[in-house]
């Protein structure tokens, strides 16, 4: 037997080393809104920096998606009826954004209730964890994304929570409530991120410290690299209550193609 992840310039390390760039959305996601930190966030929304993924990272992106269909038949084979895929709610002034995994009616435990659906995939541990003590307090990052999608639907408060164990694929459902003043903390964290001028305080000033050493915008943070150059880094461009970015130098509204252009006028924003 050849082990062929041993040795160099086979077709699976030629496959292991190809890289892609992470999706650069135009708005606040309302799947990273619960990111424990606001200056990540911050960087993220201004496009700062410019993310690569790796080939194992983006197919277990693309497994996750692929696992919404398998969700959506299960559900429907339990009598429950899925719409609404992909549906798009706002928030913070249009500039925070979230698309959702459907919506459903005919749920067993409430048969009259719509229930957001939110699909998850989860590695081993994290699965163990959601299931002991539930997505709340293990994944407090989904929980606040169904927050803020809750509260942004009209006659939606209950979540039908999926997850899948990526190693067994065992099920997990939760059925989540509407926290309306929980839901509000997050809209307003959102509020502020997307006003700033400047980044918020680090969460930790440790560049060693576990969640920094391994985020994407560390090089920024901590050690002073370069951020990128777009109009969103520029010290002319304004950012308005109504989901538009407006460059003051010229007194226009930008797209987001434009924004990603830059002129000649750029001037760097102060952070």
């Amino acid at each position: 037997m050849v082990a062929l992840n041993k040795i160099k310039h086979t077709t699976l390390n030629i496959i292991n080393t190809r890289k892609h760039w992470a999706e650069q959305r135009s708005y606040l996601g309302g799947s990273q809104i619960g990111h424990s930190c606001s200056r990540y966030l911050w960087y993220s929304f201004r496009w700062c920096f410019r993310e690569h993924l790796s080939n194992r990272i983006h197919r277990l992106f693309n497994r996750g998606h692929a696992e919404e269909d398998i969700f959506i038949e299960n559900l429907r084979y339990a009598g429950v009826t899925c719409y609404g895929f992909q549906e798009e709610i706002t928030f913070a002034y249009g500039h925070g954004k979230g698309h959702l995994d459907g919506l459903a009616l005919n749920v067993r435990e409430a048969h009259k209730a719509v229930h957001l659906l939110e699909f998850k995939t989860m590695s081993d541990k994290y699965f163990k964890e959601v299931k002991k003590v539930g997505v709340k307090k293990s994944k407090p990052i989904y929980y606040d994304q169904c927050q803020i999608y809750m509260s942004k639907l009209s006659n939606v408060e209950r979540t039908l929570f999926c997850a899948v164990n990526k190693n067994d694929d065992e099920y997990y459902f939760e059925r989540l409530k509407l926290d309306k003043d929980h839901a509000k903390l997050i809209e307003d964290k959102a509020k502020s991120i997307v006003l700033s001028e400047t980044p918020p305080p680090r969460i930790k000033d440790d560049p060693t410290w576990f969640q920094c050493k391994f985020c994407a915008a560390a090089d920024i943070c901590h050690h002073g690299e370069k951020i990128n150059e777009t109009c969103r880094t520029c010290a002319h461009m304004g950012i308005e209550k109504d989901g538009w970015w407006s460059c003051g130098l010229h007194g226009i509204y930008l797209s987001t193609e434009q924004q990603k252009l830059m002129c000649s006028e750029y001037q760097q924003q102060e952070l």
